[in-house]
Parts: structure tokens; sequence; C-alpha cells
């Protein structure tokens, strides 16, 4: 029984709670991790061992907490990684001890959109687009819908889902002579990638 009251004491004196990731950002592949270290001090600054924390982490993000007990120094640590979601997005990753809370943010990045087809087509005439949506690694993220649109409302076909190279093609029919913009986007809110 002593063990969760000297615990309980400890977590009741904790003042604030510091996070620090080893890296600001870690990749969409999922190959990346970062380091969490959590800092628990009390209303002097002084660094508080034996606190027990509660970790967690926002937007699909995936934490390992080997031990939530900071250690004698007052600092405990977890490791954050993408949970294979290829999506560009931020983490908040928190911890909370007590009523005192921490965060950092770690950026998931390098999802990107690309597209290669023709710079110029004569009026009614077709052509062929090639969109690719790739992680941080340059691999293909494959089954994941793409919206196209003409801005000069000409007809595009084919198949908006990509496949298992990550890769959608498409066909434009120029039937609306004029300059065209031709976009492609993939994702949501803060997370869409766009060529």
């Amino acid at each position: 029984g002593g063990g969760n009251d000297e615990q309980t004491e400890a977590a009741q004196s904790v003042d604030s709670i510091q996070l620090l990731a080893s890296a600001p950002s870690i990749g969409t592949a999922g190959r990346d991790e970062a380091t969490i270290t959590a800092l628990v001090r009390d209303e002097n600054g002084v660094l508080l061992p034996e606190v027990d924390l509660q970790f967690s982490a926002s937007n699909n993000g995936s934490l390992n907490v080997q031990n939530p007990t900071t250690s004698e120094s007052g600092e405990t640590t977890a490791v954050l990684t993408a949970n294979n979601d290829p999506r560009n997005r931020t983490i908040t990753v928190s911890a909370e001890a007590g009523s005192a809370t921490g965060s950092v943010n770690v950026g998931v990045t390098g999802t990107t959109l690309s597209m290669s087809g023709p710079s110029a087509i004569s009026s009614g005439g077709n052509a062929t687009f090639t969109v690719r949506l790739t992680d941080s690694a340059s691999e293909g993220i494959a089954s994941i819908p793409i919206t196209i649109e003409s801005a000069n409302g000409n007809e595009l076909s084919g198949n908006t889902t990509t496949d298992s190279s990550g890769q959608i093609q498409f066909t434009l029919n120029a039937q609306n002579s004029g300059q065209d913009t031709i976009s492609a986007s993939a994702y949501e809110g803060d997370s869409t990638v766009s060529s």
C-alpha cells in the first residue's frame, strides 16, 4: 500500500510536464520514429522521480511506452511512430499526471502527389495523364481516391482510385478550347496533397 501512497503524493506535487521530441517530424512511410522524453517537475522546478504518467497521441499516432513511471532523474520516454497511416499531418503527444499536462507536436511528412502528361493538346483531342501518390520513401500508396478536375470543364475519364503502385491514369477530352488547368488531390483537410 505504501508505494501507491507515494505515487499519489508525487502526482499531487507535479507542477509541470515538459515533453521533448527527438525529431520535429517523422516520415509517412512508417519507418521513422521520434523519442518523446517527459520531464516532470514540482513548483520549484525540481525533477520528480516515481511519477506515473498517462501518455496519449492524437491523429492516429502510435506510442510505445516501456515504463510510464519517471526514473530517479525525473524523466521517462515513449516512442512515436506514424502507425502505417501515410497522410501528412501533425500528431500531438500529451502526458498527464494529476492536474498537470504537457504536450509536443510532431509532424508526419513526405506524402506527395505528382502528375505527368502533355502540356498542350489540340482542341477536340484526347490526352492521357498519370497521377502518382507516394509516401516519404517514394513508395506508391494504394487504394486512395484521387479527385481530378479540369478548370475549363473538359471531360476527364478513368479510374480515380490508386492502384498497387499508387497511380491512376485518366484521359482528358479537350472539347472546350482555351487554356486549361488540370488538378488532382488526395485526402482532406490538413492532410490534403495536390498537384
